[in-house]
């Protein structure tokens, strides 16, 4: 079986890489290097607002449901006592002007902290509320359900991202409500899903002038396998929607029920918006097919040609960056993967002697502005290096000492500056956790740094990466052994994860799942990568094409998926799989999503 011809190989790779000796066979690439499988990916629109970094601006988050980390409060300690925010919320006039509610219009105002959790609430249409000073609030404002008027923000927007924060007392924090339409229609269950099962129907507000989409509504609904049933969303804001009708599960427990997206669409891609204005929008129908996944493969004759059906499959002409690393040895590409990600770049492998044919004409192909190397020359020869340079009018290497060196200085090449949201650290002496949370580091803009897992302190050079970067959040991947409590003990101890967490299963495909059920990519994203949990190679440059689309890379047995992660991806209505490699790396069993 192609399983059993294949691991010893896997394991002398391995073991080459980790113990610096030869490289075995599997790392060189054939004369005849070809590309044997790809697809065209697009970029997925429009994409979960809430997963785009906030980046320098300042706008609310939702504390409950924030895919994304942001930086320090601006205004922490800037000022001390308590501060008083009051206003007025108010109607439209229909004369530009405002006015006040109408008669037995409840209204509710919520005042937010920076991290998105409310701290005062009030039922009167003149609200006043005290807070400590030196800190950024946001104020929310609604009419309740049923009245034709949609949640406003401070500013005057339905979007929480875009409403100014307060940082001083004022007495003009007043909200004009917004008017609110409704949308109806029915929800359609498919005949496989048996009993009766909970469905949702979701409004996403469409923002103008972005790729980005904001959930304004959702209805509940119970129905019976093939029934269909009537639902309502209504204050919502005037604008452009996608609706999605979908089935609700529990984490443990994969739908029945395909997504579907009016009109006659299992993606936000291909869906068709639908104009709300005031009143209701009738007639939007939904009907759910029954839950299957897709499968297509990423591969080539060997590593170097995947990596480039991997960068084929996404990547245009003209990309910022191109990070290159060894496809013979793995750590240098973990930290250069993010790093590539969060400057819209890619990553490539080349063999650490030669170029091979098949990358050379994708560094071609893809026109990059500038080339950076990663690795010493023991890791990327310098005939390599001289090679690449013909190729492309910007190079440079970033190469360290050893492994924890090199990624070091990768992070403080592309993650300049400090107080950085989020850091990642994964053992720099297996790849499988690196590998796992990759794509969200590159997508979140989020460094991940190599440790050495076996130490029982912190080294002085990570130590001085962490204090540069000043990130909010720490984040430790892998129970013990992967990185030692002395290690944890010692971030502490020394002042250098103000927030501390870690991230680790029973093993390297339980890891993976708790990884990617942490760091989800946004709701309106239908894509995964499955890739081997027992070689590195195929994933690597994968992981950049993963980051763009939002979508996780799942770790899956050769010759099965774990059942948990199949579950996982129902869950998160990941149907498009992609498996990154040939049949020798991820079976047919696995392109059949068979389950272990």
């Amino acid at each position: 079986m192609p399983r059993r011809r294949r691991l010893p190989l896997l394991v002398l790779t391995v073991t080459a890489a980790l113990l610096g000796g030869a490289v075995a066979p599997l790392a060189s690439a054939a004369p005849d290097s070809t590309v044997t499988d790809t697809v065209r990916l697009s970029p997925p629109r429009p994409v979960d607002g809430r997963t785009v970094p906030l980046g320098d601006a300042v706008g609310a988050v939702d504390g409950n449901f924030q895919f994304v980390p942001r930086g320090k409060d601006p205004a922490a300690g800037t000022a001390s006592g308590t501060i008083t925010i009051s206003g007025s919320v108010t109607v439209a006039d229909g004369a530009g002007g405002s006015g006040p509610l109408p008669f037995g219009v409840q209204p509710f105002v919520s005042l937010y902290n920076w991290d998105g959790f409310q701290i005062r609430s009030s039922t009167s249409a003149d609200f006043s509320f005290s807070a400590p000073a030196g800190a950024t609030y946001f104020l929310l404002a609604g009419a309740g359900f049923g009245q034709p008027y949609a949640r406003t923000w401070f500013g005057g927007t339905p979007i929480p991202a875009r409403s100014p924060g307060i940082t001083a007392s004022t007495t003009d924090a007043d909200i004009t409500l917004l008017p609110g339409g409704s949308v109806t229609g029915t929800v359609g269950a498919p005949a496989a899903a048996t009993g009766t099962r909970p469905y949702s129907a979701e409004a996403w507000l469409l923002e103008e002038g972005t790729d980005s989409a904001w959930p304004m509504g959702s209805g509940y609904l119970n129905i019976q396998g093939g029934g269909t049933s009537p639902f309502q969303i209504t204050g919502l804001p005037a604008g452009r929607y996608l609706v999605r009708a979908l089935e609700s599960t529990s984490s443990a427990t994969a739908p029945a029920s395909a997504d579907a997206f009016w009109r006659t669409s299992e993606n936000a891609t291909t869906a068709t918006p639908v104009t709300v204005g005031a009143g209701t929008t009738t007639g939007i129908d939904l009907a759910l097919e029954a839950y299957e996944s897709t499968t297509a493969r990423i591969s080539g004759t060997d590593r170097y040609a995947t990596s480039v059906a991997a960068t084929r499959s996404f990547f245009t002409p003209g990309i910022p960056v191109l990070y290159v690393a060894s496809g013979a040895k793995w750590p240098d590409a973990l930290s250069a993967g993010p790093a590539a990600s969060v400057q819209g770049g890619a990553l490539l492998l080349t063999d650490p002697d030669g170029v091979p044919s098949v990358v050379r004409d994708e560094i071609v192909r893809l026109a990059p502005e500038r080339v950076v190397v990663v690795g010493s020359p023991a890791t990327v020869s310098t005939a390599v290096y001289d090679e690449l340079a013909a190729l492309t009018p910007s190079i440079r290497r970033i190469g360290g000492t050893d492994r924890y060196a090199t990624s070091q200085l990768i992070v403080a090449d592309a993650f300049r500056g400090t107080d950085r949201p989020e850091v990642f650290l994964a053992t720099g002496n297996d790849f499988p956790d690196a590998l796992s949370i990759g794509p969200a580091a590159g997508r979140r803009g989020a460094p991940v740094l190599l440790v050495d897992g076996k130490r029982d302190s912190v080294d002085q050079g990570t130590a001085d990466a962490l204090a540069r970067l000043d990130a909010d959040r720490t984040v430790l991947l892998g129970l013990e052994p992967s990185i030692s409590d002395g290690i944890r003990l010692d971030l502490v101890a020394r002042g250098l994860a103000d927030d501390l967490r870690r991230i680790g299963g029973e093993n390297r495909y339980d890891t993976s799942g708790q990884i990617n059920a942490f760091y989800d990519g946004g709701a309106l994203a239908s894509s995964a990568f499955l890739a081997s949990g027992e070689g590195f190679a195929d994933a690597l440059s994968a992981g950049t094409v993963a980051a763009a689309m939002g979508a996780p890379i799942v770790l899956s047995r050769p010759s099965c998926v774990p059942q948990q992660a199949l579950t996982a991806l129902a869950v998160k209505h990941r149907s498009d799989l992609h498996l990154l490699g040939s049949p020798l790396t991820l079976s047919e069993a696995v392109a059949r999503a068979t389950p272990c």
